[in-house]
């Protein structure tokens, strides 16, 4: 698996709205409250999954599931 410098998030426009506003409140960059959410997201996922580098999505082995 590649490691790639970046990626791509889709957020609803109420999550938005409310992360705008954290930012502004907390004089820190929207960026950085996106970033934080996707990677307390991903330390979520058991790391016993593969990513599919095609689809991007987390394939788990038959045993695991």
């Amino acid at each position: 698996m590649q490691n790639r410098s970046e990626i791509s998030v889709t957020l609803s426009g109420a999550l938005l709205d409310h992360l705008r506003i954290q930012a502004q409140e907390l004089h820190v960059p929207l960026k950085w409250l996106v970033a934080s959410l996707v990677l307390d997201t991903s330390e979520n996922v058991s790391p016993r999954g593969m990513m599919d580098d095609r689809t991007g999505i987390l394939r788990r082995s038959v045993a695991q599931a």
